[in-house]
């Protein structure tokens, strides 16, 4: 499969596994309405780990103006989806 080819519920599924290894195995109820603030343990530095599993795991990069005009899962996976949309 193609990562521009990839379905926004395959991303949601690789985002779920990037929380799940940065929280050490601890399954995160993600949903697209789910919000940073709505995860449990979820402070900056893990949200700095989770962008960066995420960079690696979709193998682009991101700029600070997206990440911090992230409010939900949903932006997130929406940017994901832009990122290799476009490689």
């Amino acid at each position: 499969m193609q990562n521009n080819k990839i379905e926004e519920s395959e991303i949601l599924a690789k985002v779920r596994d990037v929380f799940q290894q940065v929280f050490n195995g601890k399954e995160q109820k993600l949903d697209y309405g789910t919000s940073f603030e709505e995860i449990e343990d979820c402070d900056s530095i893990s949200q700095v780990q989770v962008i960066m599993g995420i960079e690696k795991s979709f193998q682009t990069e991101f700029c600070h103006e997206e990440i911090s005009g992230l409010k939900n899962i949903g932006d997130l996976v929406e940017m994901i989806n832009e990122h290799i949309r476009n490689v």
